[in-house]
Parts: C-alpha cells; sequence; structure tokens
C-alpha cells in the first residue's frame, strides 16, 4: 500500500457512505463483466382500500433475475396470491430477457413454496439464524 488511509468502523453508515461502496462496486463490475442492464421489478398487492397487503421486490441484471424480497400479509395466504405474482415476475424477466431467477429465503418462511414453483436448492446455509437454515434457490426461465 503506497498510501497512507484510516480504517473507520462506520456503525450507522449514512446514505453518501452506501451510494459511494455502490458505486464503485457498480463501476468495477461493468468493467469486467459489462453493462448490468439493471431495472428494479415489483408487484404489489393491495387490498380494497389500496393498502399494501404484500409484495415482491426484485432486480433484473445481466440475464439474471434476483427475488430481493417477498411477503403477503397473513389474511392473504393461500388464496393464490403469492403464485400470481411470482409468475407475473417471472413473466416479467423472461420479456426483459432474463435466463434464470435466484433468492434466499430462511427455512421457516417459504422454501417449500418456491420448490413447489419448479425453484430447486443450490445452497444452505445451516445455523442461520439458529436452530434453522437459510436457503439459496434458483430457477431457470
Amino acid at each position: 500500500m503506497s498510501q497512507t488511509c484510516a480504517i473507520v468502523f462506520e456503525d450507522k453508515p449514512d446514505s453518501a457512505f452506501t451510494q459511494a461502496i455502490q458505486e464503485g462496486i457498480n463501476q468495477f463490475n461493468q468493467e469486467q463483466a459489462g453493462d448490468y442492464n439493471y431495472k428494479k421489478l415489483c408487484f404489489s398487492l393491495r387490498d380494497s382500500e389500496q393498502k399494501i397487503v404484500g409484495g415482491l421486490v426484485g432486480e433484473t441484471y445481466w440475464d439474471c433475475f434476483y427475488i430481493e424480497l417477498f411477503w403477503i400479509s397473513e389474511p392473504y395466504r393461500k388464496g393464490g396470491y403469492g403464485s400470481t405474482i411470482l409468475q407475473m415476475a417471472e413473466d416479467e424477466a423472461r420479456g426483459r430477457g432474463v435466463k434464470q431467477v435466484f433468492l434466499n429465503t430462511f427455512s421457516f418462511q417459504a422454501p417449500d413454496f418456491y420448490e413447489k414453483h419448479g425453484y430447486r436448492v443450490f445452497g444452505e446455509l445451516f445455523g442461520f439464524p439458529p436452530g434453522y437454515k437459510c436457503c439459496f434457490l434458483t430457477k431457470n426461465l
């Protein structure tokens, strides 16, 4: 290391810190692997009063679809909304030229739901959180 720098613990990083790190990694990644073609991919589930009672938050880049968040409020589960939103999201991703989708979920959340929809586990992190596991799933579109 030719330059002297200070390493600082960021207990409560502000948005400028996060943005600087994100921009740095984005620039490096694009130099290595080409344009991200990044876009958010989101669907909301709203009740009759337009209150958000569920939804999916994801993003597409490099011909992949990453499902970051997916939640349906308890009273609306088992009504087919989750399956419909997942199918709509996959269809939108296909329309963007996406070839595969990936996500992680905890064993107490919804791995069975995803497997029912053709996803397969490609990794597991045991003991995260204690007594459970984090499951990593993927599906070719």
